[in-house]
């Protein structure tokens, strides 16, 4: 593996992929939980990664896989990725609260049938679950829109020549 360090910008946008799953997923606590108590192995699982990278690859193909391992490496990132689960699940927490109060307010002005007063149907309202397979796609997205097309050699003509096969 070619050794490339993130810029702020791939950083960023890792620790915020990585988050929204988090927090989509209720995982806030335990992600957390785990982030902390693994911090000082950080460097360790980043070339364990690394290490597995050849078989990895070759059943599945992520380029993201890399920025991962390379995000994992350094443990400010672990630091950033903390605080942006930590933001993300106050955002999430306060947009759910206000969710409920606007249910119950349509509950006591009569809104709602008998069915959603009694399971609360449209209480949760979220996402539906994802695969880890998912989340690296979304991750390989985001890569593919940071990188730029390649641009043609002047000069070279595209055109191939004819195999000659007999």
């Amino acid at each position: 593996m070619e050794y490339i360090e993130l810029n702020e910008e791939q950083r960023n946008s890792i620790a915020q992929t990585l988050a929204q799953e988090i927090v989509d997923r209720d995982l806030t606590a335990a992600a957390i939980f785990l982030l902390e108590a693994g911090r000082p192995f950080s460097f360790l699982g980043s070339q364990l990664m690394v290490f597995a990278e050849p078989l990895i690859h070759s059943v599945f193909k992520f380029r993201s896989y890399n920025d991962l391992a390379m995000f994992f490496e350094n443990r400010s990132n672990v630091e950033l990725l903390i605080q942006t689960i930590e933001k993300l699940d106050v955002e999430a927490r306060a947009k759910r609260a206000e969710e409920k109060r606007r249910w119950k307010a349509e509950a006591k002005a009569g809104k709602l049938s008998f069915w959603e007063r009694l399971w609360g149907k449209r209480r949760y309202e979220r996402r539906p679950s994802q695969s880890l397979l998912d989340i690296l796609n979304r991750l390989e997205e985001d890569t593919r829109e940071r990188e730029r097309p390649p641009v043609p050699p002047e000069g070279g003509s595209s055109e191939q020549k004819p195999d000659n096969k007999v």
